[in-house]
């Protein structure tokens, strides 16, 4: 644990100074991100589309409770896991106040596509006759072909479709498209962050890997909280609020920190940096950038978990917050508020909690 704790404040302090838009002082940041899909405690969860959710841990003192956790309760051990952690939790409620503490200063983000993909396929089952047990999974009817291919095919056409409406992603790309308005830009460029036929080559657990990663890096833009400081920022130097400009510091906002994913599946992660690459390029050649004293945006990579402390903190919340959530079984809402109440933050699809 010493090692990993030497790289874990080595590679913070590379980005501890602070840099200036304007009046406004803004923070380098550094966060890392783990996820898990649900289905381990509770058969509801399993089937139909499994939950998939992430946490985002940051913590400027480099998260030393990590470090003294595992030297007081387990020496020796190389990686802390969630799987370590949480039995611990369950018998020492000293040791669950130190973690939910911790918990209380983390995002969480969800992705939970259960309820409208069984509304989808039990309408179709019923229109051809096909019982739907309410507590099955209706994924069987498409895997069993109990309903014609042709139409099992355009359901799960539409399901891939619906799944992408309702994630982060065409709700950043419409800021982006925001800050290119009246923007002259080349043939073929545009507010598009995700390739769509790359996303199409995703299996559903894959897209969600990819959705919950990137609600994870853009979706602050999206916080009720996150909208009156760009806000101000636009106003610095105008005498009225420019809907580019407003869109340009939401997005500049989400740029900043250095954030580290655990390793995860490359063909989703690719798409993940591609689209903070595009997001990063279109703010640097904006009209807007002159407004920015110093614009430096920092990268989206994937490590190993065994060497940053960061990672394993964030593996300890998903396990958290999937205990919370799988406590509510098929609940979506409920689920996602029971997370919240142990969170700073929660992002249920493409909304704030």
């Amino acid at each position: 644990m010493d090692n990993c704790a030497d790289v874990e404040h080595s590679f913070s302090s590379t980005r501890a100074s602070d840099y200036t838009t304007g009046a406004l002082e803004i923070e380098l940041r550094i966060t890392f991100s783990d996820e898990a899909n649900t289905g381990r405690a509770s058969v509801a969860l399993r089937g139909v589309g499994r939950v998939t959710i992430a946490v985002r841990a940051e913590d400027p003192e480099g998260f030393d409770w990590v470090m003294r956790l595992a030297r007081e309760h387990f020496p020796g051990l190389k990686e802390l896991k969630s799987a370590h952690v949480l039995p611990l939790m369950s018998i020492n409620p000293r040791v669950r106040d130190q973690v939910m503490a911790e918990m209380s200063k983390y995002t969480a983000a969800i992705i939970d596509f259960r309820e409208q993909t069984r509304s989808l396929i039990s309408d179709v089952a019923t229109y051809f006759g096909v019982p739907v047990a309410a507590a099955g999974d209706p994924m069987e009817i498409l895997n069993k072909r109990r309903i014609p291919p042709a139409f099992a095919t355009v359901v799960l056409s539409r399901l891939r479709d619906y799944r992408f409406e309702h994630s982060t992603i065409p709700r950043i790309e419409g800021l982006l498209d925001k800050l290119l308005d009246d923007v002259d830009l080349p043939h073929g460029a545009g507010a598009e962050l995700v390739d769509r036929e790359a996303l199409k080559s995703l299996d559903a657990l894959k897209f969600q890997e990819l959705a919950v990663r990137f609600a994870l890096a853009f979706g602050d833009a999206l916080r009720p909280s996150a909208q009156v400081p760009a806000i101000l920022s636009a106003l610095q130097g105008a005498r009225y609020l420019n809907e580019r400009r407003h869109a340009f510091f939401l997005l500049l906002r989400t740029t900043e920190p250095e954030r580290v994913y655990d390793q995860g599946r490359q063909d989703a992660f690719d798409l993940l940096q591609a689209a903070h690459r595009d997001v990063v390029r279109h703010l640097e050649v904006s009209d807007f950038a002159t407004l920015v004293s110093d614009l430096r945006p920092g990268s989206i990579r994937q490590d190993d978990s065994s060497r940053l402390l960061g990672l394993q903190a964030a593996d300890i919340g998903v396990g958290v917050a999937c205990d919370a959530f799988e406590s509510h079984g098929a609940e979506t809402l409920a689920g996602a508020q029971a997370v919240k109440r142990h969170f700073a933050g929660v992002l249920l699809n493409d909304r704030w909690v």
